[in-house]
């Protein structure tokens, strides 16, 4: 359910080598909120990735951030779909979000 303020998903991103999570909430999720989420919480903080690892849902795999992805050097990769422990750190993160709600 929709959040006090309205907000529907939460987006999520780890380091893999830090396990530092970053997460924001959000209303709608759109290409660029893909971009501005990267930029403004990765990128500004800890620079650019040389990878992205994400899920295969359309938001992630689309032109936009794909364009995105290649004009910063950044390689994307898509876990295995309907095998959630490939993307084990996310899921775990996930599973404390939804509990502390």
């Amino acid at each position: 359910p929709p959040s006090s303020k309205n907000h529907k998903y939460i987006l999520v991103a780890i380091n893999y080598f830090t396990k530092w999570v970053e997460a924001i909430p959000l209303k709608e999720v759109e290409q660029k909120d893909i971009i501005d989420f990267v930029e403004d919480h990765i990128i500004t903080r800890f620079g650019i990735p040389q990878t992205i690892t994400t899920d295969q849902g359309t938001i992630f795999t689309g032109r936009k951030v794909a364009q995105y992805a290649q004009s910063r050097g950044i390689k994307l990769i898509t876990s295995t779909p309907y095998y959630a422990q490939a993307n084990g750190q996310v899921e775990a993160a996930n599973k404390l979000i939804y509990q502390s709600d």
